[in-house]
């Protein structure tokens, strides 16, 4: 419990702490503490390491990560209306670049980090895999029989699914239509599965129930993840 609370609190904290080093660097009229600004920078670089570290471990690291953003990003707002209202001169205009691009970064981050996740990598190679799947179609006017079959001719191995635990991908045909899936954030009741058909081209992700009898029209076997 301390230490999820601590999860919250430090990024504010320190944004915070990081604002004050810019406001104290730059209220002297004819003096810049360089120092301090530089201190204030290193936190704020620190902090988007953190949000995109955070984001690319999948799961519910991406929405902590941008509620960590929203929150690290308040006292960041509050230090340029500081800094507008206090420094002198034609300093007031770091006001408005510490209000605008310091969460542009946190976000940038974020979603940098979100793009190397888990979730977004397997997602993307099965993209590779639809393209290599129509490609074998143009060709043989039929789609193959297994995933394995593209290759080489197709793709030179068959991107890993990575979300599957070794499982691989889940996929079926009748040579005309087919269904390319893979699944992710499982435990023992449910997991979410996500499905590409051929008939209505695009990612489908939604919560099944895990059966042993597998997941229509795909025939695997739940494997359950071990208690930690």
């Amino acid at each position: 419990m301390i230490t999820s609370l601590l999860f919250f609190i430090l990024p504010p904290t320190l944004t915070g702490l990081a604002g004050f080093l810019i406001q104290s660097s730059l209220r002297q009229p004819h003096t810049i503490l360089w120092s301090r600004l530089v201190g204030s920078i290193i936190i704020f670089v620190g902090i988007c390491v953190g949000l995109g570290t955070l984001a690319s471990a999948g799961e519910l690291g991406g929405p902590v990560a941008l509620l960590v953003g929203i929150l690290a990003t308040l006292p960041v707002l509050m230090t340029g209306a500081w800094i507008a209202w206090s420094i002198p001169h034609w300093r007031k205009v770091v006001a408005p670049l510490v209000s605008l691009l310091i969460p542009a970064a946190f976000w940038l981050s974020i979603w940098q980090g979100d793009a190397q996740s888990p979730e977004q990598i397997t997602q993307r190679h099965g993209d590779q895999i639809v393209q290599a799947l129509e490609s074998y179609y143009a060709a043989q006017h039929s789609y193959p029989a297994a995933s394995a079959d593209l290759v080489p001719g197709y793709v030179s191995t068959v991107p890993e699914a990575v979300t599957t635990q070794g499982m691989g991908w889940l996929y079926h045909t009748d040579s005309r239509e087919y269904m390319l899936g893979y699944w992710h954030y499982p435990d023992k009741e449910a997991v979410i599965l996500c499905r590409y058909r051929s008939a209505s081209p695009a990612w489908n992700c939604a919560v099944t129930a895990n059966t042993v009898q597998g997941w229509a029209p795909f025939h695997v076997v739940w494997t359950p993840v071990p208690e930690p």
